[in-house]
């Protein structure tokens, strides 16, 4: 006796196709987001690329030191720098209290995740990637806190066609209370960014 005939379900015709097209919308909208990403690289270092830059979020983070040590009193007794996490546009060297800040070159490549950092500081408002010297700026510290001196101020200002906001004054990055209501780690110390220029 014969088997009766069966029907065969085969894979839809389309689905290489399908893959295929996949594949070219996915190659595309990578190739749209490289060249977007490269446009605004491009902007930034427009006519200097013989400057660098790095990116300065609204805040830093710090790993949390004993508290007393932040006071002024205690803190000349035991001066430090605290032990902070940089955006990796950020190379931090140097001992003690004072140190060096490096930027990346504005004659190579854009940074990992440059136009998504590049549109988060203009939605949160903060001074995102700032031009600085290609031989980067040297840092002091105030109780514990990274500071720009005057002088870098204006360098800082002059580069990014900015206005000193507090001329002949240094920025200091203050200590904000942590609030665990909002997010904030107890294990961490958080420091607000400065806003050394005047508003746009």
């Amino acid at each position: 006796m014969s088997r009766p005939a069966t029907s065969h379900t085969s894979r839809p015709a389309t689905s290489h196709t399908s893959r295929k097209a996949i594949s070219r919308e996915r190659a595309g909208k990578s190739t749209r987001t490289h060249s977007t990403t490269q446009t605004l690289w491009d902007a930034l270092g427009a006519g200097r690329l013989d400057q660098s830059t790095f990116y300065l979020p609204l805040e830093i983070v710090a790993a949390h030191t004993c508290s007393g040590l932040r006071d002024w009193d205690d803190w000349t007794k035991y001066p430090q720098w605290y032990p902070f996490f940089h955006h990796p546009s950020i190379t931090e060297t140097g001992t003690g209290l004072e140190r060096h800040w490096t930027g990346l070159p504005l004659s190579g490549p854009p940074p990992k995740n440059f136009k998504r950092d590049h549109q988060r500081a203009l939605k949160d408002g903060a001074l995102g990637f700032v031009i600085v010297p290609p031989e980067g700026l040297i840092l002091t510290c105030t109780n514990g806190a990274p500071t720009f001196s005057a002088s870098d101020i204006e360098v800082l200002a002059r580069l990014n066609g900015r206005q000193v906001a507090n001329p002949g004054q240094p920025s200091v990055f203050q200590e904000r209370p942590s609030d665990d209501d909002n997010g904030d780690r107890l294990d961490m110390s958080y420091f607000v960014t400065p806003r050394p220029f005047l508003p746009l």
